[in-house]
């Protein structure tokens, strides 16, 4: 006899198969009305979709209450708005993931260079490594403000990613990465737009060095808190990328370009400049599956329509 499965076992389903390969790699920060919209969207079925509108409901309304999301707004949606019937025109594109990230959403080289010298002139050039090292490295925020000088290796310009910095409700501690799990990711000697990365990388952990003797050494904290301890994403991000942003250029995209779009620079420079594979950008950027990745950062679509066009050219 076969048993219906349970209310929690639909449930997990229904995350398992529709939210994460889609939403995983996201901060709290970055969802968006419109992105969970689209995930009510996705399924080929009405009925599903409207138990995944529930869902999606009561992960917000418990995000709301544990302090996760900070956009009380997502509160007041009807998620059966996003329900897209079979066939309807304006559903989403056949192929392609629902959270893919269109290129204009991830600032380019130029724009990288620009945050970082508005981080250098406003406060110091630290900062201005830490943009570039983000961009290059594909360091979460978290996991830049808990990195420590023995996690790096200037020779082989690789970077341990064991630990990472959280804070909830005003306090700030240091866990595992997401997921659990460490990795290991790299960095180049310059940057796309010349900045000697590598170069600079050596530069500070001699400064911390020199500074750190008897008190931590190779232990000492890359980029700290101004008065010590790791750095708080929310302080940082009102007091000193707020103003850079404007600084730079990048509060004319509203907030579309944030500091973990410099993680996105990253994954997409890997792909399309290095031309790494899929699986080895997953693996660097520290992704839960490589489903995430290309979910992210691959368009089929394009792919789909280039290759019949230079077919049907062939053929006449």
């Amino acid at each position: 006899m076969k048993w219906a499965p349970s209310y929690r076992e639909s449930v997990e389903v229904l995350i398992n198969n529709h939210i994460l390969p889609h939403a995983a790699e996201l901060r709290c920060g970055d969802v968006t009305a419109n992105l969970l919209r689209a995930l009510v969207g996705s399924p080929a079925s009405a009925t599903t979709a409207t138990r995944l509108a529930a869902v999606i409901g009561g992960l917000v309304r418990a995000g709301l209450d544990g302090g996760f999301l900070a956009d009380t707004s997502l509160s007041s949606v009807d998620w059966r708005d996003g329900i897209v019937a079979v066939g309807r025109s304006g559903g989403a594109v056949h192929g392609c993931s629902a959270v893919f990230i269109e290129p204009d959403q991830i600032p380019g080289h130029g724009e990288v260079a620009a945050l970082a010298a508005a981080l250098a002139a406003r406060h110091s050039w630290q900062l201005e490594l830490a943009v570039h090292l983000a961009a290059c490295s594909g360091l979460r925020f978290g996991e830049m403000a808990a990195l420590r000088a023995n996690r790096v290796d200037a020779e082989a310009r690789a970077i341990q990613v064991v630990e990472q910095a959280s804070e909830f409700r005003g306090r700030i501690r240091q866990s595992a990465p997401k997921g659990g799990k460490a990795r290991t990711t790299v960095y180049p000697a310059v940057t796309p737009r010349g900045y000697p990365l590598g170069a600079m990388i050596d530069r500070r952990l001699r400064e911390l060095d020199d500074v750190g003797s008897g008190k931590g050494g190779t232990a000492s904290l890359v980029f700290p808190a101004p008065r010590g301890g790791l750095l708080r994403a929310s302080n940082f991000t009102r007091q000193v990328l707020g103003p850079a942003r404007a600084a730079a250029g990048w509060a004319d995209r509203g907030n579309a370009w944030t500091w973990h779009s410099l993680r996105h620079v990253f994954c997409t420079t890997a792909l399309n400049d290095w031309h790494l594979p899929l699986t080895d950008v997953s693996m660097l950027a520290g992704h839960a599956t490589t489903a995430i990745t290309a979910g992210l950062y691959t368009n089929p679509v394009s792919g789909v329509l280039s290759r019949a066009l230079r077919a049907t050219e062939r053929s006449l």
